[in-house]
């Protein structure tokens, strides 16, 4: 394997053949920057939102071509929830519930004492299979690897990590991902010493500076697994925060209104607008455009 140059998001994946163990890693420094300044998040939500975002970049590796992920998470706390949608080709978006998080108190608050994560999976036709499991990690990369571990039985290690800088038009200066699974006839008790590798300082050194050519990505993998025969493919999807409204859709939404309160909107001219949680694109319709729904 070559010795990538990290000029933007990427996304590798591959398999560990001797430790019978499948891996992921993402660097979404562009996505996240794009994110945090839709959303407006001060730096304590900028970090958690990165760190769900990333955190699903890396699990768009377990779903086929045609299909997307849709993961939930809600706390007790003030954070309250976050939403992540993400398709096969590293395609995500999300919202969060609270941007604001800087004026809490104590860091216990934010998330509170638990909660839960919901994954569902779709594709254009049907919803596929969903699951819920406990939110007690308190840390939504964490408890998302524990729900794939439990609900999904597939025993996950998942880290993020986020480097944030006092700048308006770039918050995030650093942002990189990286996910360790159990296959088929893996043994668990190995996997376990590699899960808790990622936490060492001498991976998260690693983490700490962008993919270069001379921090070659071979050098993530050995620090987890030694030194392994391993086989690697570059992902063919660029990791981007990409919005799938549009105004057709948006359209759409105006069916839940009441019919009679459409109708005074056409009457009076009024003008309604639609507005995206996901990318705050305002979608605006004129009384012909209620006419025509009605």
């Amino acid at each position: 394997m070559s010795d990538p140059v990290a000029t933007g998001d990427l996304l590798y994946r591959g398999v560990i053949t001797n430790s019978h163990a499948r891996f992921s890693y993402a660097q979404t420094t562009a996505l996240c920057n794009a994110a945090v300044l839709i959303h407006g998040c001060d730096p304590v939500a900028a970090h958690i939102f990165c760190r769900a975002l990333s955190a699903s970049v890396l699990s768009s590796t377990m779903i086929d071509d045609d299909e997307r992920m849709t993961i939930h998470w809600n706390y007790d706390g003030a954070l309250k929830s976050v939403m992540v949608d993400v398709g096969a080709q590293a395609d995500v978006r999300g919202m969060m519930n609270t941007t604001s998080l800087c004026d809490i108190d104590k860091a216990g608050e934010i998330c509170g004492s638990g909660g839960s994560v919901e994954v569902v999976k779709s594709n254009a036709v049907r919803q596929i299979n969903s699951g819920v499991s406990d939110a007690g990690l308190l840390d939504v990369v964490e408890d998302l690897a524990y729900f794939f571990s439990t609900s999904d039985q597939i025993e996950t290690g998942m880290i993020v990590l986020v480097q944030l800088v006092a700048d308006v038009q770039q918050p995030v200066q650093l942002c990189q991902g990286f996910m360790v699974q159990a296959m088929a006839d893996c043994d668990l008790e190995m996997f376990e010493v590699l899960r808790q590798r990622l936490g060492e300082p001498a991976f998260r050194k690693l983490m700490a500076r962008p993919l270069t050519a001379d921090n070659a990505f071979e050098d993530l993998v050995r620090c987890v697994c030694g030194e392994p025969d391993h086989i690697v493919s570059l992902s063919s999807a660029t990791p981007e925060y990409r919005c799938r409204c549009s105004r057709e859709k948006s359209r759409s939404a105006l069916s839940t209104i009441p019919k009679n309160e459409l109708r005074r909107a056409a009457e009076t001219g009024e003008t309604l607008a639609v507005n995206c949680h996901f990318c705050n694109e305002r979608y605006s319709f004129g009384s012909d455009d209620i006419s025509a729904l009605l």
